[in-house]
Order: structure tokens, then C-alpha cells, then sequence
């Protein structure tokens, strides 16, 4: 037997493109599927073309065409393919472009309430409709006293207006004599009574006999009368105000050592900041120094060694017979790693002091790929920094050193090799102002290779 096709909904008197399902807006306080009415139409773009859903997040296909997330997911394939049911283009899932602006945008569409057929005619956007639903008043309530069915914002004076009374009657015919103690100026007297009876329209009156100031007061509430001792309510209220106060200075006490605390804290967070400022200059003062070598050292062909300050080393060498030492430098461009040394040392054959330079081959990043041995013609420089006179220059061959002295330009096996080294300069030769050898205390000494 075939199952009967399911009923369309009735025909609603709002356009089809004003009335849309909502998916995915629960930070609008909206569940899913639930049916929006928007005050004006709405771009069809915004809907899926299956369910006609509105989801936070849509799809596009690459036919341009809009599908939910579930839609989507329910169209597609095992191989992970979505085919258009209407146009039939294919679109693999991970291929789909998620419109999240959508989200923003609808949410500033403006919509009704969901009680307008009851008479509420508030319109807003979506995001603020949760605000207005928990507390709109056209909600249908039925009041759990008396059982009448009643708008929400009617609640205040239907109770008003004695539902109770109304509700106790029906329960209880019989006349239920109540007394009630009436304030006058702040006062009870408790001599002034009224017997209410709930089947009489107007109240008939009792008087009773005056008595002393009272101790306790009868009060009716839901139709149970109850006893209150209104001096213990009263002591009650002066230890409960006595606590307050006692309280209010223990907060009052503890805001103010708060405060202290949190100046203390401003005042050790401003001084972190500054010492974190002035830390993170001089890091970057040493990472610009340090690329700044790199990019000098492994891009040049020339070295320049700044010996400082020498009337201290002069000193010092001549004493100790201490060795003058540079830092590491690549020649070239992936080239040899090598480093230059000196030393003051005595002639005994002529009895004057000359300076001599050493050249180290360092093991370095690059060995594997170079060249061994070391052949390149090398040229070291006493520089002149005054420009008054030449430099003191010599230039050597590797390939014509002495037999022994080859290993000097070996690929180095440990951290460094023996040095290659001759005299450069005499020191009287550095000291002599006319040779414009020693400026500020320093001189320079160059390394220059012959690259091909």
C-alpha cells in the first residue's frame, strides 16, 4: 500500500521570502528550525536552495548556488562530492565556500515577534530578539488560581483585582471571617480590627477592645494565618544591621588594602615595562651588530681586524708575550672560514720589535665544498688611516710557502690550524705619526683575498 505524500502547510498571507527555518544562531538565543518572520523580503542568496533554511554559515557551490550544512551534507557523496539538484555541477565538499559574513548581516535583519498573532507588534533585529521574547507580555498564561486563560502583561492586575478571593470562594462557599491589623502612621494597632467576609460586597466592621502596645502580629497570607513576634523581628533587624555595618567596614577595610595592593602592582608593572623596554633595545641592538657581521662576513673579500687600545695591548704583549687574536671571518661568499692573529715579538737579529700577523684556517660551515688546500694569493694591510701615507703591505702565495709550512693551509681536522705568520710592521715604523699607522688609539690591520 502506498504511504499518502505529506501535506503542504497551509498558504500563509506573509510572502514566502519573509518567513524562513533559522539554523546555527544560538548565540541569538534562536534553537534551530525555528521559523523566523523578517519584516521585509530578504535576498534569496541567503537560503538554502533545498530547505529553504537560513543558516548562520551557508555554502556556495561552484555554480553559484546556496546550500545549509546539513543540506550539504546530506547531498554528498562518498567520494566526497555534492551534485547541484538543480543545474547537476558537481563540487567536492572541501571545495565549498563558507559565507560567514552571512551571520553579521542577518543579524541586523529586522524580524517580529514571534507572538504577533497575538497582538504584539514589536519589530527589531534578530540578535535582539531574545531580549524582547523573555519579557514580551503576549504570551498566553494560564493562570494556576482560578484557571482563566489571560495575556502574561494582564497577570499584575487580574491578581489585583482578588483572583485569590475568587478561587477560595469557589472552593469554600462558606464566609471566612478574616483579621486583618491596619497601619496607621507607621503604627499597628492591633484594637483596630476588621472582619473582612468575601461573600459581602462591603466590609462589615468589628471593633474590639484597646490593648497594649503588641508583641506580635497576625497576618494572612494565602488564607493561613500566622503569628510574628514583631519585637524579635525587630531585635532581629538591628543584629542583622549591626552585622551589615560590621560587614561594610571589613569590605571598606579590605577595598582599601586592595587598592594598595593594585597601586603597588601598577606601579611594579610600570617598572617591568621599562626594564623589559630597554632589555628588548639592547637585544636588538646585538641582532642588528650580529647580522650586520654576517652579512659583512659572508658576503666580502675583505676583512678589517680593529686592534684597540693599543697603548694597553703595547703594554701588555711586551710583558706577558700575550697573542692578539680576531674574531672568525668567511672569505667570500661560501668560502674559507679564517681568523687573524698578532704578536709583538723581538728581531734578535737586528734587536727591533715588529708586529706579526697570523693567518688561521678555522673549520667551518663550508669545507665540504671547497676547495683544498688553501691557494689563494692573500694580501695583509697595516692600513693608513690618516691618508698621508701608503700602507704597509704584504702579499703572500700558499702555493709558494715552505714544505713545512703547507699544513698551515690544510682543511682544518681541529678548531684551528697552526697559523701562517711574518713580520708586518716594526713598531717604531707603527708609532711614527708621519706614517698615520695609529688613530684614536687603534690600528687596523686588513685581510684582502685574491678572489678569481
Amino acid at each position: 500500500m502506498d504511504r499518502p505524500a505529506a501535506t503542504a502547510p497551509a498558504v500563509s498571507s506573509v510572502p514566502a521570502l519573509q518567513k524562513r527555518y533559522v539554523i546555527g544562531f544560538e548565540q541569538a538565543g534562536l534553537a534551530d528550525w525555528t521559523e523566523m518572520e523578517f519584516a521585509s523580503p530578504i535576498p534569496r542568496f541567503t537560503s538554502c536552495l533545498v530547505c529553504g533554511a537560513i543558516a548562520s554559515e551557508m555554502l556556495w557551490s561552484r555554480c553559484w548556488h546556496v546550500f545549509c550544512p546539513l543540506c550539504a551534507a546530506m547531498m554528498g557523496s562518498d567520494e566526497g562530492l555534492v551534485a547541484c539538484p538543480l543545474d547537476g555541477a558537481v563540487t567536492p565538499l572541501d571545495a565549498l565556500h563558507r559565507d560567514k559574513i552571512a551571520l553579521e548581516v542577518l543579524l541586523a535583519f529586522r524580524v517580529y515577534c514571534p507572538n504577533r498573532s497575538l497582538g504584539c507588534d514589536y519589530i527589531g533585529p534578530m540578535d535582539k530578539l531574545r531580549d524582547h521574547t523573555r519579557l514580551c507580555g503576549f504570551y498566553n498564561i494560564q493562570c494556576q488560581i482560578c484557571g482563566i486563560w489571560l495575556k502574561r502583561f494582564q497577570l499584575r492586575d487580574h491578581t489585583a483585582r482578588g483572583c485569590t478571593a475568587t478561587a477560595r470562594s469557589e472552593q469554600n462557599p462558606a464566609p471566612v471571617q478574616r483579621h486583618v491589623h491596619t497601619v496607621v502612621t507607621g503604627d499597628l494597632y492591633p484594637d483596630i480590627a476588621r472582619t473582612l467576609n468575601v461573600g459581602d460586597a462591603a466590609p462589615t466592621p468589628a471593633p474590639s477592645a484597646p490593648s497594649p502596645a503588641p508583641s506580635r502580629l497576625s497576618v494572612i497570607f494565602n488564607g493561613n494565618s500566622k503569628e510574628y513576634d514583631v519585637l524579635g523581628m525587630i531585635t532581629a533587624m538591628k543584629d542583622m544591621c549591626r552585622e551589615y555595618e560590621d560587614f561594610k567596614n571589613a569590605f571598606n577595610d579590605v577595598r582599601e588594602s586592595v587598592a594598595l595592593h593594585a597601586e603597588q602592582a601598577r606601579a611594579d608593572i610600570e617598572d617591568l615595562e621599562s626594564r623589559l623596554r630597554e632589555q628588548h633595545r639592547l637585544w636588538r641592538e646585538d641582532v642588528v651588530g650580529d647580522v650586520r657581521h654576517l652579512r659583512s662576513a659572508l658576503g666580502t673579500k675583505t676583512f678589517d681586524w680593529k686592534v684597540t687600545p693599543f697603548s694597553k695591548l703595547r703594554k701588555t704583549a711586551f710583558k706577558k708575550n700575550a697573542l692578539l687574536k680576531s674574531e672568525g671571518f668567511y672569505v667570500g661568499h661560501h668560502g674559507y672560514h679564517v681568523a687573524l692573529s698578532g704578536a709583538f715579538n723581538k728581531n734578535p737579529a737586528d734587536g727591533r720589535v715588529y708586529l706579526s700577523v697570523y693567518m688561521h684556517l678555522l673549520r667551518g660551515m663550508f669545507d665540504s665544498a671547497l676547495k683544498w688546500p688553501y691557494r689563494t694569493v692573500t694580501t695583509v694591510k697595516l692600513v693608513n688611516q690618516e691618508a698621508c701615507a701608503s700602507d704597509k703591505t704584504v702579499t703572500f702565495d700558499p702555493g709558494c710557502a715552505c714544505e713545512d709550512e703547507q699544513d698551515c693551509f690544510l682543511r682544518p681536522r681541529t678548531e684551528r690550524n697552526v697559523g701562517y705568520g711574518f713580520p708586518l710592521a716594526a713598531l717604531e715604523e707603527i708609532e711614527n705619526p708621519a706614517n698615520g699607522f695609529l688613530k684614536d688609539d687603534a690600528f687596523v690591520v686588513q685581510f684582502l683575498a685574491n678572489l678569481v
